[in-house]
C-alpha cells in the first residue's frame, strides 16, 4: 500500500512497462524507507545479479516491477504482466519473448529461452510460468539478454526473477485483497473474482512464517454454443497455498525453508479459442457454417461436443541456508524440488462434429536441484560469486490425437478413414552440472571491471513410442531411445564507468546457451531426434542516469544478438503435425529506453519504447504453409528459407506511457488517479510469415480511481483494455485445416486482457 503523500514516487511503479519507480531499501522492503524530497524519485533496489542493488548501479538492463504495482494493475498472474513489461512479448501457451526472442513451443519437454526464476529457484519446465497467481511480492524484475551465469540452469534470451517477501521476524500483521471483474463484452461469461490473503506470524524471537492464500475463478472469454461435453470446464479456476518460514538461529546463519501448493482447473484463458479468418475451401468454412458460427477476427464463439478440460496440480519445497563465516563472505545453499502433474483436453476441430474431438494429454513431471554458492560481499577491490549447481529432471507424457472422422456434409473431396490421429509416449531425463563464478574488479573509484563464467554438462535420453491412425497426425508408427550429451562454456566480459555523479555507463559482451532437447514426433522411422543447444552472443551498450536532481530517470540500452542453432516449433508436412527444429541464424538488435519523471509535486510520469529489428538471418528447411505451397514459393518437400522473416511474437515497436497524480484530503486520507497507455505495432506469431497469424496495431488504454484511509484500508474502481480491443494473445494456422484438407485458416487464442475489464477492489491491512 502507498505510503505519506511525500512518497509517491516511491511507491508507484512502472505499471505499462516502463522502469518502475518504487525504493526499497532491504530484499523484503516494498515501500520508501530512510527521507527522500517530496518531488524527487527515488531509488530502486533490484537483485539481478543475486545481490540487492541500487537499479542505476547494475550493469544489466533491468525493467523491475514491485508486487504493489502489480496489484495496482491487476495483473494477477504471468500471462498478463507484457502490459506492464515493454521488451517482453507472450505466444502459444503463454510461452515468453524477450527482445523478440522466445520458444514458442508447445512441448514440455523443450527448456524455454525465457527462464523463470522464483525466490533462485530455477523453473525448468515452460507450464510453471502460466500456472498460479502472482502474491505477497516484492518484485518481477526483466532481466533481458542471456542470464545463465548466476541463475542456475542457463537462459539464452532473458529471465524473469520472481522475489517474494520474505517473513517479518517480530512482527504479527497481514493484510486481505478482494477483487471483482466484470468483461461485459464477453459472451463466455462476464464474472471474476481474486482473492488473496497473506498472514505474518512471529514464532519465536528469532523466527517467523509467513502464510499466502490464493483463491480465484474466472469465467471464460470464448462461448461454447453447443453446450459443453459431461466433464468439460470452460471456467478457470484456481486455489492456492504457500508457506515460508525464517530462522535465524544465530547472528551469521539464515535457514529459509518454503513449501507451496496450487490446484488450477479449466481452460479459460489457456485454451479459449476460437475461429478466425477461414479458408473457402477448407473444412473450417464447412464446420462453422454446419454451427452457425460466423469466423472472423472478432468471433467469440465455437461449437464443441468433445471434452475440454485443463487440470494442473503444482507444488515444491525449498530449503535456502547461508553462513557468514567471515566479515566479507558468505556460503550457501539451495535445495530444491517441484513437481507438476497435468491433465488437459480439448476439442480440436471447434464444431459440434466428432471430425478430431479428442486432443489429450498427461504429464508427470519432477524436478530437482541443489546450489552450492560463495559470494564475497562488495567492500573491497573484489566482490562476487561462485558456485556449483546440479539439476535433474524426469518427464512422462502420453498424448493422443482422435477423431472417427465423422462425415462432413457438403465436403465430398475428402474420404475420412474410420479413425484420425495418433499417439505419442514419451519419457524424457534431462540432468545438467554446471560450475560457475562472476567477480568485478574495482580498479578506480569510478571504474570496475566485471568477469564470469560457466561451464555446463547437460545430457539428456529420451524414450518415445508413437502409434499412427489410419490417417495419422503424428508421423509413422514407431519407437526410438536416445541420448545425447554436451558441454558449453559461456562468458561474460564487460565494464561500468561513473562518468559524473548519477550518470553511469557500461558496456558488456556474453554468451548464453539453452541445453539440447528432442523433438517428440518422428517424421520418419529412423530420424535422428535430438535438437542441438542453442546459444546467443551479446553486445550491449547500456547509460543510467539520475537527472535534475532526482527528478527525471532516463536508462537506454542499445543491443546486439546473434543466435545460432535457435530451437523453434513450426508444421511440418512429412509429419503432418508440430514438430521442433534447429533454425540457423537469428539476429535482434534493437534499443530500449525507459525514464520517470516527477513535472509536479503530485504528478508522476512514467515511459518506456522499445525498438526491435529480429529476424531469421538464415532458416533453411522451414516447413510452408498450404497457401505457400499452393503459390508455388516452397521447394518439392514443401519447405523453403525463412532468412529475413521476423521473429515469432517480435514487434518493432513497443511503448507506454503512466500517469499518477495525487489528490491528498484530510487525516492521511488521499485520492489516486491513474491512467495508462500501452502499444505495439503489428506482429507475427508464426516463425514462416504467414499473413493468418499476423497481429496488427495494438493500442490499450486503462484506468483507475482510488481511495485510501491512512494506509490501512483502501477502494479503488478500474477498467482495463478500456475500449475494448479486442487482442488475441496468440493466433495461429488451424493444425485440422492443414492435416486434413491442406488449407490455411485462423485460430485465435485468447486472455483475460483480451476484452474490457471493469471492476473494483478492496485492500485492508493490520
Amino acid at each position: 500500500m502507498f505510503k505519506a503523500a511525500p512518497a509517491l514516487a516511491c511507491t508507484v511503479l512502472f505499471c505499462t512497462g516502463a522502469t518502475p519507480v518504487l525504493a526499497q531499501a532491504t530484499p523484503d522492503a516494498v515501500n520508501s524507507t530512510g527521507a527522500v524530497a517530496s518531488d524527487q524519485l527515488g531509488d530502486i533496489i533490484v537483485r539481478a545479479q543475486r545481490r540487492d542493488e541500487s537499479l542505476q548501479n547494475v550493469p544489466v538492463a533491468v525493467t523491475p516491477v514491485s508486487g504493489d504495482d502489480l496489484q495496482a494493475r491487476k495483473l494477477n498472474d504471468l500471462a498478463q504482466i507484457s502490459l506492464a513489461l515493454p521488451s517482453l512479448s507472450i505466444g502459444s501457451d503463454n510461452s515468453f519473448s524477450i527482445r523478440g526472442v522466445g520458444s514458442q513451443i508447445f512441448a514440455a519437454n523443450v527448456d524455454s529461452s525465457v527462464g523463470v526464476a522464483v525466490d533462485d529457484v530455477s523453473l525448468g519446465a515452460p507450464l510453471f510460468m502460466s500456472n498460479g497467481i502472482l502474491t505477497d511480492l516484492r518484485s518481477v524484475e526483466e532481466l533481458s539478454g542471456p542470464q545463465g551465469l548466476l541463475f542456475g540452469r542457463n537462459a539464452s534470451a532473458g529471465l524473469l526473477n520472481i522475489v517474494t517477501n520474505k517473513p517479518v521476524i517480530g512482527k504479527l500483521g497481514g493484510d486481505l485483497d478482494l477483487e471483482y471483474d466484470n468483461r461485459d463484452t464477453a459472451p463466455g461469461g462476464h464474472f471474476g473474482d481474486v482473492a488473496k490473503a497473506t498472514l505474518n506470524l512471529p514464532v519465536s524471537e528469532n523466527s517467523a512464517l509467513r502464510v499466502n492464500l490464493v483463491q480465484s475463478w474466472q469465467d471464460p472469454i470464448v462461448k461454447n454454443i453447443d453446450g459443453n461435453a459431461p466433464g468439460s470446464e470452460d471456467f478457470q479456476s484456481r486455489v492456492a497455498v504457500k508457506a515460508k518460514y525464517l530462522w535465524l538461529p544465530a547472528n551469521a546463519v539464515s535457514v529459509y525453508l518454503i513449501g507451496d501448493y496450487s490446484r488450477e482447473r479449466g481452460i479459460g484463458a489457456i485454451f479459449d479459442r476460437a475461429m478466425g479468418t477461414v479458408s473457402p475451401v477448407g473444412l473450417d468454412a464447412v464446420l462453422a457454417g454446419f454451427d452457425g458460427i460466423h469466423p472472423g477476427s472478432n468471433n467469440l464463439q465455437f461449437a464443441s461436443d468433445g471434452l475440454n478440460l485443463r487440470s494442473v496440480d503444482t507444488g515444491g519445497v525449498s530449503l535456502n541456508t547461508s553462513y557468514d563465516f567471515a566479515p566479507s563472505l558468505t556460503l550457501s545453499n539451495i535445495a530444491a524440488w517441484r513437481s507438476y502433474k497435468l491433465s488437459l483436453a480439448f476439442d480440436s476441430d471447434l464444431s459440434s462434429l466428432n471430425l478430431l474431438d479428442t486432443n489429450q494429454d498427461h504429464e508427470l513431471y519432477n524436478q530437482y536441484s541443489d546450489e552450492l554458492r560463495l559470494a564475497i560481499r562488495p567492500g573491497s577491490k573484489l566482490d562476487g560469486q561462485a558456485g556449483l549447481y546440479a539439476f535433474r529432471s524426469t518427464l512422462t507424457s502420453d498424448r493422443v490425437i482422435a477423431g472417427d472422422g465423422q462425415p462432413v456434409y457438403n465436403f465430398p473431396a475428402i474420404t475420412f478413414p474410420e479413425l484420425i490421429g495418433g499417439t505419442n509416449d514419451i519419457h524424457q531425463i534431462d540432468t545438467s552440472l554446471a560450475a560457475f563464478g562472476q567477480f568485478n574488479y574495482h580498479l578506480t573509484d569510478a571504474l570496475t571491471l566485471l568477469a564470469g563464467g560457466r561451464v555446463t554438462r547437460d545430457r539428456v535420453s529420451l524414450d518415445t513410442a508413437q502409434v499412427a491412425f489410419p490417417l495419422s497426425l503424428v508421423g509413422p508408427t514407431t519407437a526410438s531411445q536416445q541420448s545425447y550429451a554436451h558441454t558449453n562454456f559461456s562468458y561474460k566480459l564487460g565494464g561500468q564507468y561513473n562518468i559524473t555523479h548519477g550518470i553511469m555507463g557500461y558496456v558488456t559482451y556474453g554468451t548464453g546457451y539453452k541445453g539440447p532437447t528432442f523433438n517428440e514426433v518422428a517424421s520418419y522411422v529412423g530420424q535422428d531426434l535430438v535438437v542441438h543447444p542453442e546459444t546467443d552472443n551479446d553486445l550491449e551498450f547500456g547509460l543510467k542516469s539520475w537527472l535534475f536532481d532526482h527528478r527525471l530517470r532516463l536508462d537506454i540500452a542499445v543491443f546486439f544478438e546473434n543466435f545460432d542453432n535457435f530451437q523453434v516449433q513450426a508444421y511440418d508436412i512429412v509429419a503432418n503435425g508440430l514438430i521442433t527444429k534447429n533454425a540457423a541464424q537469428v539476429k535482434a538488435n534493437g534499443v530500449e529506453i525507459s525514464g520517470s519523471t516527477k513535472p509536479l509535486h503530485a504528478l508522476t510520469i512514467n515511459a518506456a519504447a522499445t525498438f526491435l529489428d529480429a529476424k531469421f538471418k538464415s532458416f533453411p528447411g522451414a516447413s510452408c504453409s498450404n497457401s505457400q505451397i499452393a503459390a508455388g514459393l516452397c521447394a518439392p518437400n514443401g519447405t523453403f528459407n525463412a532468412s529475413g522473416m521476423a521473429t515469432p511474437a517480435s514487434a518493432k515497436f513497443t511503448s507506454s506511457l503512466e500517469g499518477i497524480y495525487e489528490i491528498p484530503l484530510d487525516a492521511g486520507h488521499r485520492v489516486l488517479l491513474e491512467g495508462n497507455y500501452y502499444h505495439h505495432s503489428s506482429l507475427n506469431f508464426s516463425p514462416t510469415g504467414s499473413p493468418l497469424t499476423e497481429v496488427g496495431t495494438v493500442d490499450l488504454l486503462g484506468a483507475s480511481i482510488g481511495l485510501e484511509w491512512a494506509d490501512s484500508f483502501k477502494f479503488s474502481v478500474f477498467c482495463k483494455n478500456c475500449t475494448n480491443q479486442l487482442v488475441p494473445t496468440y493466433r495461429a494456422l488451424d493444425p485440422t485445416d492443414s492435416a486434413l484438407a491442406h488449407a490455411d485458416s485462423q485460430q485465435n487464442t485468447y486472455g483475460y486482457d483480451s476484452v474490457r475489464t471493469i471492476g473494483a477492489a478492496i485492500n485492508a491491512k493490520f
